[in-house]
């Protein structure tokens, strides 16, 4: 039973990892959509079409790479709940964290399916993303170590939120500025582009 305990652990820390990497560039590339690429959409809004196409894509990537590990690291860490107290699957449903990864789950689907059938350019989309980007952060907050604090957790919160904001504004935003610059057609509008990243980014690494 130990060695399975330390397989479902081991496994756990894999899943982790992956669903921090994908809460990053989910919370990165909204980030990058209504920070930065939108903004610039009633000046250059032709040329801007295939920047916002592919920050759509990386968006539902990410957003479908938030389901899987959310998913899986919270069965994960149900099935050991479960075996170790020896009680039903019913009761372990009701546990903080599965309602805390049910929650991101359901908003990182919406912000899927907002990317995907809303007009990103539009003020009402650039709104509605950026609302669900800040859900999300705080869905991710409430399955932390710091939210499982019973007492004085309230600054732990607050770090915990700002490098989470921090590395997902910075290194989070990366795989659409790629895009960006890849498919930005003028010159001009690339360098205004990597202007705004740049002060985003900026703004990341202090939040770190």
């Amino acid at each position: 039973m130990s060695t399975l305990f330390d397989i479902f652990g081991f496994l756990n820390v894999v899943l982790r990892g992956l669903d921090f990497v994908a809460q990053s560039v989910l919370l990165g590339s909204v980030a990058f959509v209504v920070l930065v690429a939108t903004p610039l959409a009633g000046e250059v809004q032709r040329e801007l079409s295939p920047v916002l196409v592919g920050c759509r894509r990386v968006i539902q990537a990410a957003a479908l790479a938030v389901v899987v590990a959310v998913t899986a690291t919270t069965v994960v860490n149900a099935a050991v709940l479960a075996a170790s107290l020896t009680v039903s699957w019913r009761e372990v449903a009701g546990a903080g964290f599965v309602i805390a990864g049910a929650a991101k789950v359901i908003i990182a689907v919406m912000i899927g399916l907002l990317a995907s059938i809303g007009s990103v350019p539009a003020a009402s989309t650039r709104s509605a993303l950026g609302a669900a980007g800040a859900l999300f952060l705080c869905t991710a907050l409430a399955d932390s170590h710091a939210a499982a604090r019973l007492r004085d957790n309230g600054l732990p919160l607050l770090a915990t939120g700002a490098h989470e904001l921090g590395a997902a504004l910075w290194l989070g935003g990366l795989p659409c500025f790629w895009w960006a610059l890849r498919r930005a057609g003028a010159r001009e509008l690339a360098s205004r582009i990597g202007k705004r990243f740049s002060a985003l980014a900026i703004t990341g690494v202090a939040l770190i």
